[in-house]
C-alpha cells in the first residue's frame, strides 16, 4: 500500500475521481488515512477527521480538525501545492513559502485554501 507522504494532490485527485461517485465510498490510502470522491473534489481523511479537499489542479482546502499532531502535519503537507509548506514554532502551526529568498509566513488557519501559485487564501482574503 503506499504511503500518504508519497502521494502528491494531483494523484489522489486522480484516485478519487475512479472511486464510485456515491457518499461514503472510501479508498485507504495510508495507516488511517481514506480518499473518498465527492463531486468534482477528492476528500482525504485521517482517522474521524476530514483534513483536506483537493480541488483538482484548483487547490487544497485544508483542515487541522483541532489536530495539530506531526502525523495531520505530515499528511497535509504531502498535499500541498506551490511551494507552501504548514511548519511548527513554539506549538503553533504556520503556512510559510520562500518569497525572494525569503522565508514568509502566516499562521495557520483551517479551511484556508492553498492555491497552485503558491498563494494561501481563507475565505476571501489572502493571507498569504
Amino acid at each position: 500500500m503506499n504511503q500518504v507522504h508519497e502521494l502528491d494532490a494531483a494523484r489522489l485527485y486522480e484516485q478519487g475521481q475512479k472511486l464510485p461517485d456515491m457518499s461514503g465510498k472510501e479508498r485507504k490510502v495510508a495507516h488511517n488515512t481514506w480518499i473518498r470522491h465527492e463531486g468534482l473534489n477528492v476528500v482525504v481523511r485521517y482517522h474521524a477527521t476530514d483534513i483536506a479537499i483537493i480541488h483538482g489542479s484548483c487547490g487544497v482546502t485544508v483542515n487541522s480538525g483541532g489536530w495539530e499532531t506531526p502525523t495531520t502535519k505530515t499528511r497535509l503537507n504531502a498535499l500541498l501545492p506551490g511551494n507552501v509548506v504548514i511548519s511548527q514554532k513554539d506549538h503553533r502551526w504556520y503556512f510559510w513559502k520562500m518569497v525572494d529568498g525569503e522565508k514568509v509566513q502566516t499562521p495557520f488557519i483551517s479551511y484556508s485554501t492553498v492555491y497552485p501559485t503558491g498563494n494561501v487564501w481563507f475565505g476571501k482574503e489572502r493571507i498569504l
